[in-house]
């Protein structure tokens, strides 16, 4: 199925005796870098004088290039050196062994047409134009020549591999043995290299000099991109900014004991860290006179108003970058494409003809008649009326005419004064599409294993590589005969039949404003009960339902799925959406057992056990804690008498305290007391709290009845010693020396590691998780078999960016909920199982600095991978794949970099905003962190685009236009 590009007139291309050659440029000159002008036919031409030019006047002639793969060479100007650097020279032995082809079966008529200019309703000139034959009219002949050619490629094989080229490459090579070059291999390197370069950003510039100028030349789409990323980075730290105050504040706030403090003091800087804990034992001595000490809620009216402040940036750099998408569009609106002429039609009959097409929309949108809009009230109810003005419209102009020359339809009668310039129906026939694309895939493997026997010929070496690349060629033929047999079948199996039935179509117009009014009219046609209820006037022959949608550029469409229906493609989503429902409760799970091993680690038992708890244990009461100094001390060579164990250690606090609270008779409690300490569980008992002993004390300073190990006042002693240690030796270095010097802390450094371990881990977890979901959705976008790559690439990038948002945002939110007074299923209590009902001051520290690590290292792990690519596996992979290429195209292959796929990096920053958005107010640190984070991806995307992604576009890399097809025998 083809849609012509543009509603222009096919002229094919020129003849050697009628196309006027420019002059050749000097080899002097041959080292410039070429430009548009270089590929433009020349000027005084008798085809391109008077008329637009189309892609036809840059493509080459069919007579060349049929039964062959084509190469960037044939677009080259026929005056300036080949495109493609010069490849080793074939011996001229190469072509004697090649059997003639008989090609007249595939000639071309390439008689130039006289162009048929006019202008449209809006004054842009129109030139109508099929640049190629009907696709959809010529599948059947178009799948015959694939079958012919393979079977020629096949019959063709003799005992050597060598003689058994196929008959594309027949032609090629006779092509490139008027064209090789003699060069030597670091000559080759050199041209594959510079050839990569000319496929990047910037075609080599320096990081610096390439600019957004540059970015925009590789699309909207893509410009759109950095930009949203950049001035996201830059937002963020105008946010990071008016929300310093707030950081400052909760820093220097003393909400948070020492032992729930995180190593990277996350927990610090949340809003949960304001106020004192009740271990400072603060006095009158400490209050100051000033505003923020005599008003309470003075703090919250300074960090409310910042937050309101940074809220309002961000709403204001929406409304600055929607007006930037706006201006791009606009600017995109101003090119003239085919798609502004053409309409997408489904719900046609399968006996629909190119007349009854035709003639229904030429009667509906004959610009030259007042047009009466339909109202579509509830999306199917009203009588026409005349349209409301709408002032964005382009006034002005002259009419155009009908179609008055026939010559872009090959003289078909049937178009003659419509306002239709073409009706490209297209036929149910998917699979053989399908089947054709990958026995092309194979003829140009075996054509470049052709290429690799041609070059070992003559060489001392071909004994040894010979047969193996023979075996393989051999491999490759057997593929494609299978391939064609199953061509051979599916035509078989009632494939004719279908290659004339009616599936859908896409109709041309012959202005825009005729496809403006279709596209008003069934504006409403995509919703089911609008359908349903349709206009009578707007039903195909009055019966049937038409669903109609601005058509897509021709480059954009995936032609093989135009004949899935709606039905199927919604049947196959709703079955994918279900399996990444599948797969999001799977990793809501992991995330789960991921969190609540975190909190195992990281929970805290009793509240001010060290600065509180024990000391009232020793003293006897909570009044006279602040009057002492306690420090606990370790003595490393007790006595027996003090220690008789001698497995136990001997800590205790250097002000030796003393109790002065008698323990109630008849308890079976245990105030432990005893400076001798083991971690042997046979000897570690269990100790209560002092408010067990003196149950008034719960009430009067709110202090659980709490019991404890023995053992675990070694936390008390261990704590203070390792944040010294990492104060002098750092972070690595000072645990490690504390766990060689103190003995009795290495239990608690072992626990130490793992909790803080589990933090990092569970945020490992959540980027782990979404990578396998993106692999997995990725996947899905063949199964679902969207109509065009734009569509395929915009539900990848919802369902990535919707998957990862429940998982670093959400997901852990609700497991951590107390979800007790909520009725749920039995298999969702034992994920939901979290004890927080609000964002109290404990959620900042078992979730909050969750989230802030999370971000954290989300912000730096994505860019691992293409970072590594770029400087460190790609010239490894480079260097030994520039020594085992053969041929000029296996080097080029090994220097050209894989395609940019933006639809895996926006999700990476839609997750980043909005999950800062979320928590932000509370956590504020996540703003710096989402400011360097998207200006991470930014200048990590440049780089890679510079240095190893190619600017071609997925599409391209998937498959050929179908103006690039061979063309069928005649």
């Amino acid at each position: 199925m083809d849609l012509p590009t543009s509603p222009a007139t096919q002229d094919g291309a020129a003849s050697d005796t009628n196309t006027i050659q420019p002059e050749p440029i000097d080899p002097a000159q041959w080292g410039r870098p070429m430009t548009l002008d270089d590929f433009a036919p020349p000027p005084v031409a008798p085809v391109v004088v008077g008329r637009p030019l189309s892609l036809n006047d840059f493509a080459p002639s069919p007579q060349q290039t049929v039964g062959r793969p084509l190469t960037l060479d044939d677009f080259a100007p026929h005056h300036l050196p080949p495109i493609s650097p010069p490849i080793a020279t074939i011996p001229p032995t190469a072509t004697e062994n090649i059997p003639p082809f008989d090609n007249s079966s595939l000639i071309v008529d390439e008689t130039p047409v006289p162009p048929d200019t006019r202008s449209n309703v809006f004054g842009e000139d129109v030139v109508l134009s099929n640049l190629n034959t009907e696709f959809v009219g010529n599948q059947e002949t178009q799948l015959d020549a694939a079958e012919s050619s393979t079977a020629s490629f096949i019959a063709s094989s003799t005992n050597r591999c060598v003689d058994s080229a196929v008959v594309m490459h027949h032609r090629s090579v006779r092509a490139l043995a008027n064209r090789t070059v003699a060069a030597t291999r670091p000559d080759m390197i050199k041209n594959a290299k510079r050839l990569a370069m000319s496929q990047r950003l910037g075609a080599g510039k320096p990081f610096i000099h390439t600019t957004m100028q540059d970015i925009s030349e590789l699309g909207t789409g893509i410009h759109l991109y950095f930009m949203f990323t950049k001035y996201m980075g830059v937002c963020f730290c105008v946010m990071s900014v008016l929300a310093l105050p707030a950081l400052v504040m909760n820093a220097s706030g003393h909400g948070f004991e020492i032992d729930m403090v995180d190593p990277l003091k996350f927990s610090t800087l949340s809003i949960a860290n304001l106020g004192v804990n009740s271990t400072m034992n603060a006095t009158t001595d400490w209050c100051i006179d000033n505003p923020f000490t005599d008003d309470p809620n003075y703090i919250s009216y300074i960090t409310t108003s910042f937050d309101v402040l940074f809220s309002l940036a961000f709403v204001g750099f929406i409304m600055i970058f929607k007006m930037k998408i706006q201006t791009a569009v606009a600017q995109q609106a101003e090119n003239v494409t085919p798609a502004k002429y053409a309409v997408f039609v489904r719900g046609l009959p399968r006996s629909a003809t190119e007349a009854d097409i035709v003639a229904h929309f030429n009667a509906l949108y004959d610009p030259l008649k007042d047009y009466m809009e339909l109202p579509l009230y509830f999306g199917c109810w009203g009588k026409r009326k005349p349209p409301i003005e709408r002032r964005h419209l382009t006034t002005g102009g002259h009419l155009s005419k009908p179609v008055t020359n026939l010559d872009h339809v090959g003289g078909n009668d049937l178009y003659k004064g419509k306002w239709i310039a073409e009706v490209s129906i297209s036929r149910p026939s998917g699979g053989l599409l399908r089947t054709f694309l990958a026995m092309d895939d194979l003829t140009a493997e075996a054509a470049e294993l052709q290429d690799i026997l041609d070059t070992y010929k003559g060489q001392q070496v071909a004994e040894k590589v010979t047969p193996r690349i023979e075996k393989k060629l051999k491999k490759v033929q057997l593929h494609l005969e299978k391939k064609t047999n199953r061509l051979k079948a599916l035509k078989k199996d009632d494939g004719g039949v279908y290659l004339t039935q009616c599936d859908s179509a896409f109709v041309v117009f012959n202005c825009v404003e005729s496809q403006r009014r279709c596209v008003r009219d069934y504006r409403t046609s995509h919703k089911w009960y609008a359908r349903y209820f349709q206009p009578k006037a707007l039903r195909f022959q009055g019966i049937h339902r038409l669903q109609i949608q601005p058509a897509p550029e021709p480059s954009d469409i995936i032609w093989e799925n135009l004949e899935v229906s709606t039905q199927e493609r919604r049947y196959r989503r709703a079955f994918t959406n279900f399996i990444a429902f599948l797969l999001l409760l799977l990793s809501c799970a992991i995330i789960s057992v991921a969190q609540s091993a975190q909190q195992t680690f990281s929970k805290q038992g009793i509240p001010n056990f060290c600065a509180e708890a024990i000391p009232a244990v020793f003293l006897g009461d909570y009044d006279n804690i602040s009057h002492y100094e306690w420090v606990l001390g370790w003595d490393p060579y007790p006595t027996e008498q003090l220690c008789p164990n001698i497995e136990a250690f001997h800590v205790t606090f250097m002000n030796s305290p003393r109790v002065t609270q008698a323990i109630p008779p008849g308890s079976n409690l245990t105030q432990c007391m005893d400076p001798c300490v083991s971690l042997d569980p046979s000897i570690d008992h269990e100790c209560n709290t002092l408010p067990c002993f003196r149950p008034d004390l719960v009430n009067k300073y709110t202090r659980p009845c709490a019991t404890y190990a023995a053992s675990d006042i070694l936390q008390c002693y261990c704590g203070p010693k390792l944040t010294n240690a990492i104060k002098l030796y750092g972070i690595f270095e000072g645990p490690r020396k504390m766990y060689q010097n103190q003995v009795p802390c290495q239990e608690y450094l072992t626990s130490y590691v793992r909790k803080n371990g589990a933090i990092v881990v569970a945020a490992g977890i959540v980027i782990i998780v979404n990578l396998c979901l993106q692999t997995i959705i990725r996947a899905f976008g063949e199964f679902e078999r969207h109509t065009s790559e734009s569509e395929r690439a915009s539900a990848l990038v919802f369902k990535l960016f919707f998957a990862q948002l429940l998982n670093t945002g959400v997901i852990v939110l609700l497991v951590n909920a107390n979800w007790t007074d909520v009725p749920l299923p039995l298999s969702l209590e034992k994920i939901f199982h979290g004890e927080f009902d609000d964002f109290v001051q404990k959620w900042y520290v078992a979730v909050g600095v969750g989230i802030a690590t999370t971000m954290l290292v989300n912000s730096v792990a994505p860019q691992i991978a293409p970072t590594m690519m770029t400087f460190v596996i790609g010239p490894i992979s480079r260097w030994f794949g520039q020594r085992s290429a053969i041929t000029q195209k296996q080097l080029d292959e090994v220097y050209a970099g894989p395609p940019f796929d933006i639809s895996l990096r926006y999700p990476l920053v839609l997750n980043t905003v909005f999950v800062t958005m979320m928590y932000c107010g509370g956590i504020p640190i996540l703003l710096p962190i989402a400011a360097a984070s998207c200006l991470i991806t930014y200048s990590c995307d440049k780089v890679t685009l510079m240095r190893l992604y190619s600017i071609r576009t997925a599409y391209d890399e998937v498959r050929p236009p179908p103006m690039f097809l061979p063309s069928p025998p005649n």
